[in-house]
């Protein structure tokens, strides 16, 4: 689990940096964390002592972390794009299978690494009109969670 949790990262982490220079969380990369979690969910689930995989907790990971920003990315999609809900569809998944409950503690620091985030550009620009990338704020959230659940 460490070692998928440490690919996918890295991953994440590479698409946090391009959405933070461009604007844009690429599918190219969401695939990729995806894939690399389907594998290890996959392997994890051939353990005996594991007894499975709950189905309901990936799905809770996923719906906890992504629902949100699909209903907000519904409502106002210039606000929140495709890439940023597909995103944080896959790093869901891997919240999922560490922990569903930590799900909705990282969907809380989203939202706080983001306020934080805007406020840092509305200081530094002194405009509203700047677009603040979310990649960056779902990426540190993840990690964070992630990282505190496997080592807690």
């Amino acid at each position: 689990m460490v070692a998928t949790c440490a690919v996918a990262g890295a991953i994440a982490l590479v698409a946090a940096v391009d959405d933070a220079r461009t604007h844009l969380l690429r599918d190219r990369h969401t695939r990729r964390i995806a894939v690399v979690f389907a594998i290890g969910i996959a392997v994890d689930a051939l353990w005996p002592e594991r007894h499975g995989i709950a189905i309901a907790s990936l799905v809770w990971g996923v719906a906890v972390f992504c629902g949100p920003w699909l209903v907000f990315h519904l409502i106002r999609p210039h606000d929140v794009g495709r890439g940023d809900v597909k995103y944080t569809a896959a790093l869901g998944l891997g919240l999922g299978w560490v922990d569903a409950a930590a799900a909705t503690g990282a969907l809380v620091l989203v939202i706080v690494f983001g306020a934080i985030h805007a406020l840092v550009v509305l200081v530094r620009t002194r405009s509203r009109r700047e677009p603040v990338p979310l990649g960056p704020s779902i990426f540190a959230a993840w990690a964070l969670t992630t990282v505190l659940r496997l080592t807690g």
